[in-house]
């Protein structure tokens, strides 16, 4: 019976997690403290705060809902960017940023820059994807003109659905 009671209290617990993050927020937060040795402090956070946390891009991609060959695209251009041979500087960051048009504030780190990138990646075909992968590895601004038109066709795209 007391083991029926806690089954019935640990199901409401869940369920309200649910219902306030969904199954993706507590699968993230549950890495983290698991990646943390999940250990709780008597205030009952997790030793490591998540505003400290810095997101990689593959950890961004890894959290995208996308279809598989997407998403295997993206997190080749996020392994890319993190190995800094896919948009390798600020200056880079901050020209395919202004070539999107869909980026919005100042860029001052790369940390800062990965969700916004990742964003708009996502918003490519698999074959522009593609493209950017096979072609060089854009190391810099006159490099990005296949990109510039991949975005700018994403972005023309995107408009015209909307009106």
């Amino acid at each position: 019976m007391q083991k029926l009671r806690h089954a019935k209290i640990f199901d409401d617990l869940l369920r309200i997690l649910v219902e306030n993050w969904g199954y993706a927020g507590i699968r993230r937060r549950l890495d983290q403290l698991e990646g943390t040795n999940s250990r709780i402090n008597p205030s009952g956070n997790s030793r490591a705060d998540d505003r400290s946390h810095r997101r990689t891009a593959i950890d961004y991609v890894m959290n995208m809902e996308l279809p598989t060959e997407k998403k295997a695209l993206l997190l080749e251009l996020a392994t890319r960017f993190e190995q800094k041979s896919f948009l390798p500087t600020i200056g880079d960051i901050r020209n395919f940023l202004a070539m999107s048009h869909l980026a919005d504030g100042e860029i001052r780190g790369r940390d800062a820059a990965v969700s916004k990138i990742m964003k708009i990646l996502a918003l490519l075909s698999e074959v522009d994807l593609d493209k950017i992968r096979q072609d060089s590895r854009y190391s810099g601004p006159s490099r990005l003109g296949p990109l510039s038109e991949a975005i700018s066709a994403a972005a023309s795209a995107r408009i015209r659905a909307a009106e």
